[in-house]
């Protein structure tokens, strides 16, 4: 017997082509065009399988059905048939087929759709926009929102020289830093000193008794004059004996004073009372310098105003002698000698404020987070002056950073790789330095 020829309505014809298993070469066209409800498939075949190939890939759960379990409400959300129900209408609704039909589809078929466009916003959400350090410090992507000028970013104070520092000569600009105060103090020690040894001689020696002239306030301003102006010429490692020298030393230092007075000065030279300073060195190593010193620091900002920048940074000065408190550091070209942190102004290095590192202090703990209290004591004076600062990893810490921002100062500063703040998404990749 001949095959019997399965007749498809308009409907079904097109739920074969949707089905994954359906056959259309068992359609029989010219049987079925007569049917009112028919719908020609190559009319809407190239439409559909376009629409069909993009549904599929913006939802993968999105299965297509088996064509037993479509009812009219599905076939109406999506979009395959519209046509089926009598109307002179056109569908809609644009959904997986999206068909022309005679009937109307109006209703579920942006669902879908609405469905689709949830998912991908949902996923976008889900994609993390924090990272975290291994101290659980919380980093955010997204940039923060700008707003009018902050107060961490203006400058109401005038910048330069103020008016106490305007001076006319070397000499008056000589006496802002070493005060009459400190020439006073270096010169009474010195006297004190050198009468001390004297007495000691004289009453050891009888028979050869020496006298020790004491040292003027003029004088010992010499003596500070000559050692910088011997700085100034870069003669540190020349001999006195060469600078005395009528025809290659140079005439200056000859007429100031002669080189066995300066010897003598140089030697009786001290900076504090001698006889109490074991008491103040229990609980200070700097006890032989300490008041010289904070007088010092104390005139610095007096006369200099310091510009948007400072920066912190420490400074190795020579030094070879017996000192507790001597440093190594191998990558200064000196090598050995003390240290000291400066807060200078960045455009001019002028020094604003200055600490002498002195190691552990008797009877003090390990500092922690030395660097951080370093920075804090040099710029507390321009706290909420709206400045930066500056500074190197030895220093820097989010804890400093957020610290001063809360006192109306920013800080640029290069950070080390191990702080517990960074999160293991800001560090380098292997083999990239």
């Amino acid at each position: 017997m001949p095959k019997k020829q399965t007749v498809y309505t308009g409907r079904q014809a097109l739920q074969k082509i949707l089905d994954s298993d359906s056959d259309i070469s068992d359609v029989s066209l010219s049987d079925v065009e007569d049917d009112d409800s028919f719908i020609p498939v190559h009319d809407i075949a190239s439409e559909t399988e376009d629409n069909v190939s993009e549904e599929v890939s913006d939802s993968e759960d999105d299965q297509l059905q088996p064509a037993e379990e479509h009812t009219d409400e599905t076939e109406t959300a999506h979009g395959s048939v519209r046509g089926g129900k009598r109307g002179s209408g056109r569908g809609q609704s644009r959904g997986r087929g999206g068909a022309r039909g005679r009937g109307r589809g109006r209703g579920k078929a942006k669902e879908t759709h609405v469905q689709c466009q949830k998912k991908d916003n949902a996923s976008e959400q889900s994609q993390p926009d924090v990272m975290k350090g291994k101290n659980g410090k919380v980093w955010n992507l997204n940039p923060p929102a700008t707003y009018k000028r902050g107060p961490q970013d203006i400058i109401r104070h005038h910048v330069g020289i103020t008016a106490e520092g305007k001076v006319q000569c070397a000499k008056a600009s000589f006496e802002l830093f070493l005060t009459d105060e400190i020439v006073d103090i270096v010169m009474r020690e010195t006297n004190r000193e050198a009468g001390r040894v004297f007495r000691q001689w004289n009453e050891a020696n009888a028979d050869n008794q020496k006298t020790w002239t004491a040292v003027t306030m003029t004088e010992m301003k010499a003596v500070f004059g000559i050692l910088i102006l011997a700085g100034v010429n870069h003669s540190a490692h020349e001999a006195l004996e060469e600078l005395w020298v009528a025809k290659t030393g140079r005439p200056i230092f000859r007429a100031t004073m002669s080189l066995n007075r300066l010897k003598c000065i140089l030697r009786f030279m001290r900076f504090d009372n001698k006889s109490t300073r074991p008491q103040r060195r229990e609980q200070d190593k700097l006890a032989a310098f300490r008041d010289v010193w904070t007088m010092f620091a104390a005139q610095l900002p007096k006369f200099y105003v310091p510009s948007t920048d400072i920066t912190v940074d420490e400074q190795l000065v020579p030094f070879r002698g017996r000192c507790p408190f001597r440093q190594y550091m191998k990558s200064k070209p000196a090598k050995y000698g003390i240290k000291i942190w400066w807060n200078s102004d960045s455009l001019s290095s002028y020094p604003l404020s200055g600490q002498v590192y002195l190691g552990k202090q008797p009877g003090e703990e390990r500092e922690v987070n030395q660097g951080a209290r370093v920075v804090k004591d040099l710029v507390q004076p321009w706290y909420r002056t709206g400045r930066n600062v500056n500074a190197d990893n030895f220093f820097t810490s989010v804890s400093l950073a957020e610290e001063l921002l809360t006192n109306h100062l920013t800080y640029v500063g290069t950070i080390r790789k191990n702080k517990q703040d960074i999160p293991p998404e800001m560090q380098p990749s292997p083999g990239l330095y």
